[in-house]
């Protein structure tokens, strides 16, 4: 949000990005639910590094 001077992660769009291209990212959920494995969190880390850095 560059009005408020707010940097934004969309780490839901990279997920999505991956889905899109035929990626399971269910399977890249360690309880099979909502919270990720490794892999997982090495994409919302560099997302968020991308978005603040």
């Amino acid at each position: 949000m560059e009005e408020c001077k707010v940097a934004v992660a969309d780490v839901y769009a990279e997920w999505q990005k991956l889905s899109d291209r035929g990626i399971d990212t269910t399977a890249m959920l360690a309880n099979g639910l909502n919270h990720p494995d490794a892999e997982g969190h090495r994409i919302a880390a560099d997302t968020i590094m991308k978005a603040i850095g």
